[in-house]
């Protein structure tokens, strides 16, 4: 598998509070092409963000309940597939 683009950043106070997190302006295109969706993949479950013209998105609760207690948030894109996790 090729990796296209890793995005590797500290956990925003945003996402453990409100679980809302931004998307770097640069990344956009590569993730979610000229369409406000981002289809990704978190474990085993399949989501579909919404995204804002600013790169703003809301990540579903158990989702964002999940990076409590974590210090990493890695975005890869493998083959035309976007993952998350926390690290």
């Amino acid at each position: 598998m090729r990796i296209f683009l890793r995005l590797e950043s500290d956990i925003p106070p945003t996402l453990t509070k409100y679980g809302k997190m931004r998307i770097p302006p640069a990344a956009l295109p590569l993730l979610a092409g000229k369409r406000k969706n981002i289809n990704l993949r978190f474990g085993s479950e399949r989501l579909t963000l919404k995204i804002d013209r600013y790169g703003r998105t809301t990540l579903p609760a158990n989702v964002a309940s999940e990076s409590r207690g974590k210090s990493k948030m890695i975005i890869e894109m493998k083959d035309s597939e976007v993952t998350l996790e926390f690290q």
